[in-house]
């Protein structure tokens, strides 16, 4: 399985081709009224130009797979599984295009994931789709992408269109800082306070995400960790055994790659 991926956030960035201006946004969107909201953002942010082409996946539940739920209950399933091109298990919810909306839609019940591309009044496939392949390339989910376009006086033609439209998403993505959504399991240290310093010191140099440090009549230490096994190893070399890690469930991180 191919690991859950997003970016990091907004990224906005401009290229230029033969006088033409494409201005490309790329976001986080969780759900479908999300990244319309965003699509919509970006027509009036450039209410001058001609075409705002635009593509996005998503989870067709609503639930977004990056978000941070420790406060809640502390076991999840993963939503979202790429697509094997082998199975071709993707289908078309619109057997045509609408020719009004000029927008393709595919889901993958499975899976609960919704793409959608829409070339905005640009020739058939020229803008939506392309953009919606350099997502999908990406490997990346709950993203939605934006390309604004300012006519320069120069036609491009459909190949030339498609070229442009996947390389202005392209370039933006060349900017993202891309997040994978990866398991960690949750522990509890208890700890004396001599020990308790020292203890988290260790484990904050080695990754391990703190979540929560109370100091009261005790040190507890709540923390997030991708392998539990040598981290109940660490807290007992460096209390000579004396604490043992205890297991509380499991969270889902978002990791820099």
């Amino acid at each position: 399985m191919i690991p859950l991926r997003t970016i990091a956030g907004r990224i906005e960035c401009e290229t230029e081709i033969k006088k033409s201006r494409f201005v490309a946004v790329v976001d986080r969107a969780a759900t479908e009224a999300e990244a319309r909201a965003v699509i919509e953002s970006a027509r009036k942010a450039d209410p001058a130009a001609g075409h705002h082409c635009s593509a996005f996946i998503v989870d067709s539940s609503g639930d977004d797979p990056f978000t941070d739920r420790a406060g809640e209950a502390q076991e999840w399933s993963l939503r979202h599984d790429h697509l094997d091109p082998a199975k071709r298990e993707w289908s078309l919810r619109n057997d045509r295009l609408d020719p009004a909306k000029q927008e393709w839609s595919l889901r993958n019940d499975a899976t609960n994931r919704i793409e959608r591309s829409n070339d905005d009044g640009e020739p058939s496939g020229t803008a939506g789709m392309p953009m919606l392949e350099v997502l999908r390339g990406h490997h990346i989910t709950n993203v939605v992408a934006v390309v604004s376009r300012y006519f320069g006086g120069t036609k491009l033609g459909t190949g030339g269109l498609a070229r442009a439209y996947g390389g202005a998403v392209n370039e933006a993505l060349s900017q993202s800082t891309f997040l994978t959504r990866e398991r960690r399991d949750i522990m509890t240290v208890e700890l004396d306070h001599v020990d308790a310093g020292r203890v988290e010191s260790e484990l904050r140099g080695r990754g391990v995400v703190v979540l929560d440090a109370s100091y009261l009549s005790c040190a507890v230490l709540t923390v997030a960790v991708a392998d539990a096994d040598s981290t109940v190893a660490l807290v007992a070399s460096l209390t000579a055994g004396r604490v043992v890690p205890v297991h509380t469930g499991h969270m889902y991180a978002e990791v820099p790659e």
